[in-house]
């Protein structure tokens, strides 16, 4: 039986770092701005901002997990990203899902 080996990302045969991580800015479908990725908790590793709670609102940070989709690097609003795959996780509720962007960063 032959396991396959894990490959990388073909970004990061051109020096781009595709561990997604805290720190990270993502920008979901939809959203005019992107937002950087923090550390979570027990129920998700990591959570992003929302911009909201510096104007006093009620949700600073929704529990996320991110999945690289895209395989070209593409210039957005002047950076460099790649497609991901956003699910916000639900806390008893359904699951949902956006698509988005992940700008990376070369090492």
């Amino acid at each position: 039986m032959r396991t396959a080996t894990p490959q990388p990302h073909p970004l990061e045969l051109w020096g781009y770092d595709m561990d997604i991580k805290p720190g990270q800015y993502i920008q979901p479908d939809q959203w005019y701005i992107s937002q950087p990725l923090i550390e979570g908790d027990d129920f998700s590793p990591l959570r992003l901002l929302t911009g909201s709670g510096q104007n006093g609102g009620p949700i600073k940070s929704l529990a996320v997990r991110v999945d690289i989709t895209g395989r070209t690097l593409q210039t957005h609003q002047g950076g460099r990203a790649v497609r991901v795959r956003i699910t916000f996780l639900g806390d008893g509720e359904p699951d949902t899902h956006s698509g988005g962007w992940l700008f990376v960063r070369h090492r």
